[in-house]
């Protein structure tokens, strides 16, 4: 299950469904940013900055903090809260479903392996047993109990049992 590509993708968009419902429930509540840069800077000489800035080499830095809390007067945000927990459940649906799909494959292919092996054991066993008809057989035909044509049957049934065995074992 755990290297399965179609559970993979399913867990991939359950990942992101879940994100963005998390976003979506964000938006809920006040939201603060914060910024910050730091530069080294050059001053021109004859740019917009007067004396003493112009003409040397200054380290500018700024911070910025943002504040917004968004009043869901219409419901917009509830709304779109809704369907992301929607989508979100949805995925989780997908990705169980995608889970089963693939548990009930591998059981079914273990079920047929079991199936097949069961049926190459009691063939090689009837593929013995036909050996041992065909050497009881040409036993009789030596001694006249039997014909030809029997011994020719009895070969003929041996060679249909290899074959049937060996397309069980490609199987």
């Amino acid at each position: 299950l755990a290297d399965n590509p179609n559970l993979q993708t399913a867990a991939a968009r359950l990942r992101r469904a879940t994100a963005a419902a998390g976003q979506a429930e964000s938006a809920q509540g006040p939201r603060l940013d914060a910024t910050t840069n730091n530069s080294r800077e050059r001053f021109s000489e004859y740019g917009l900055m007067p004396p003493p800035y112009a003409g040397t080499v200054r380290n500018v830095n700024e911070a910025q903090l943002d504040g917004r809390w968004e009043i869901d007067f219409f419901g917009r945000n509830a709304a779109i809260l809704k369907a992301s927990i929607g989508e979100m459940r949805a995925s989780d649906a997908e990705y169980q479903a995608a889970r089963q799909l693939v548990a009930s494959n591998v059981a079914r292919a273990y079920y047929r392996l079991a199936h097949l092996r069961a049926v190459h054991d009691v063939t090689a066993q009837l593929a013995r047993q036909r050996a041992e008809l065909g050497a009881l057989t040409e036993r009789r035909v030596a001694a006249g109990i039997d014909t030809h044509v029997e011994l020719e049957s009895a070969r003929g049934v041996i060679a249909e049992n290899a074959r049937d065995l060996s397309s069980l074992d490609e199987q």
